[in-house]
């Protein structure tokens, strides 16, 4: 695999087969965006079209595209690139995941709790919350054949839906959609006069969580069998325990100028601090350059991106499949053996509590109490 930088870009590249790299590197390659996409171009003579480069790589029939197979169109290696035949081909659909309520009333009453909340939520706690209220209401509508009336709920309401969650799913299925229920409920008393009884939700006790953790030996298998830009990214996030979005997010705006650790604020406004050790200064150093856009970052910037580098590194290197999770993970269970505290790590990864950090990790501490009274003698 070889790369070809984009002139016109801050840092980005193309990935290509080392096959086609001579031929393709004669070429100025610029980047060109349409269509909400962004692809490589060689600009061809005055008042024709540009030429893209999965193009000349692939040589398509007149009319026929070029399909990147994990969505990305900066990766044009050969066996992500394929032609469909020529025929017509049916689009697939994708259903919209949102929710529709019957009555003019609660959907009001939503919208105003989304439209208040939203501004201080995240992403994910927004899609959370959405999915949460949305199965909620859907159910009372289900159950009564109307749509709920938003001023009568009653705790008998919100204990019937989550037994209903139970099911199908597990406790922390339930718990998520318990946590945006209070959210709601706690909103509308405020805003309504109404009774809390958010307050009375149960909380289930948390399941264990299926992790996925690396060993030493895999890592290092890893690293052993990784493009160059493949093991630097691997490497980042086992030394950083970065979540998904705050890789795919990074500037060099959040790491500061000595380098000495990446800062975000949330929506909130609340700072979050993730101290650099040498592996990833050393890392970052290598792609420094103008612009505010780290370019070992924006070659992954898409979630299937990071997909398909796992993937590959899951190949290369013969072990099971593994994800970034399995990377935060392996951050995390670093530190442990460490003797870092459960209250720096739970700072560093970022969670709203200890609490959320001990559902994790507590066992791994648990596990290591074996001899800790010997030191006491009478």
């Amino acid at each position: 695999m070889r790369t070809i930088p984009l002139t016109n870009s801050d840092g980005q590249v193309v990935l290509v087969d080392d096959a086609d790299y001579p031929e393709l590197s004669r070429y100025v390659w610029r980047i060109r965006c349409g269509d909400h996409q962004c692809r490589a171009v060689v600009q061809a003579d005055s008042g024709k079209a540009p030429i893209y480069l999965h193009n000349v790589i692939m040589n398509p029939a007149p009319g026929l595209p070029v399909i990147h197979i994990d969505g990305d169109y900066h990766n044009c290696q050969r066996d992500n690139l394929y032609v469909p035949e020529p025929k017509t081909r049916s689009r697939p659909t994708h259903p919209h995941t949102c929710f529709t309520l019957d009555g003019q009333n609660a959907t009001e009453v939503v919208r105003d709790w989304l439209s208040f909340g939203q501004p201080n939520w995240s992403a994910a706690t927004s899609q959370q919350y959405t999915r949460a209220i949305g199965q909620f209401f859907t159910f009372l509508a289900a159950r009564d054949n109307k749509p709920a009336d938003p001023a009568k709920l009653t705790i008998s309401d919100v204990a019937q839906f989550l037994s209903h969650t139970l099911k199908g799913h597990g406790h922390n299925t339930a718990n998520s959609y318990r946590t945006g229920l209070k959210s709601f409920f706690t909103w509308r008393t405020k805003h309504y006069g109404a009774d809390n009884i958010g307050a009375a939700i149960p909380m289930f006790k948390p399941e264990p969580p299926k992790q996925r953790i690396l060993t030493e030996d895999e890592y290092h298998t890893v690293l052993d069998t990784a493009e160059p830009i493949e093991r630097d990214v691997i490497q980042f996030l086992a030394n950083t325990g970065l979540k998904r979005a705050e890789f795919l997010g990074l500037k060099w705006s959040h790491v500061t100028t000595d380098m000495a650790s990446i800062r975000f604020r949330d929506r909130g406004k609340r700072e979050r601090v993730i101290p650099l050790n040498a592996v990833a200064r050393s890392i970052l150093k290598k792609y420094q350059g103008q612009g505010d856009a780290i370019p070992f970052v924006t070659r992954y910037s898409h979630a299937s991106t990071i997909n398909r580098l796992c993937q590959r590194a899951t190949q290369r290197a013969g072990i099971p499949a593994f994800d970034l999770c399995a990377l935060r993970h392996f951050f995390s269970i670093r530190l442990i053996k460490a003797d870092v505290s459960i209250q720096k790590l739970s700072k560093i990864l970022g969670h709203n509590s200890i609490r959320a950090t001990e559902i994790l990790y507590a066992h791994l501490w648990l596990n290591d109490l074996a001899g800790v009274t010997d030191v006491l003698t009478d």
